[in-house]
């Protein structure tokens, strides 16, 4: 009962992925672990473009399906050192520990930016699907959480900003 309550606590009831409260948590220990091994992560920030417009067309059961159909389209992407969560309604957090060099930061935003802006059928309807993708390396010298969530964060409104369906990363 315990561990359920635990799972219920820490977990997304429509996605299974890490929630927002665990990812603040795991965050900041990944953040203390990379500055005492002087090493770099990268957290990449996905939000849906026009999820709104989604849920308003066609309807709210669909637009909980295409967020399931993204998270498990980005479960198959990522490996290693790799960790996605559910962060808001239609957002996902991929953190990533041991990143070696922008290259590799840019390389996985397209890689993400080739399975997930695509159609897909829902429903017998034709979904055209774009995200807008935000990323940052960390951790600089005083970083905490909130550094990089800001970060990250004005990466994918700038991603929105220039026009949608693409990846901006935090400089």
């Amino acid at each position: 009962m315990e561990k359920k309550l635990n799972d219920l606590e820490y977990h997304d009831l429509l996605t299974n992925l890490p929630n927002r409260k665990i990812f603040f948590i795991v965050l900041k220990e990944v953040i203390c672990q990379l500055k005492k091994e002087n090493k770099a992560g990268a957290l990449y920030l996905i939000d849906i473009d026009n999820f709104k417009r989604i849920n308003g067309i066609l309807n709210y059961s669909t637009g909980d399906k295409v967020l399931n159909k993204v998270s498990l389209e980005i479960k198959n992407i990522i490996s290693g050192e790799k960790e996605v969560f559910r962060f808001g309604e239609d957002e996902l957090l991929i953190l990533q520990k041991n990143v070696k060099n922008l290259e590799e930061v840019e390389e996985f935003s397209k890689v993400l930016l080739k399975k997930l802006n695509n159609n897909i059928l829902m429903e017998d309807k034709n979904v055209y699907l774009f995200v807008s993708i935000g990323s940052t390396i960390f951790p600089n010298k005083e970083d905490e959480v909130e550094d990089v969530l800001k970060r990250v964060d004005i990466a994918m409104c700038k991603a929105k900003e220039l026009g949608k369906g693409r990846y901006e990363f935090y400089d």
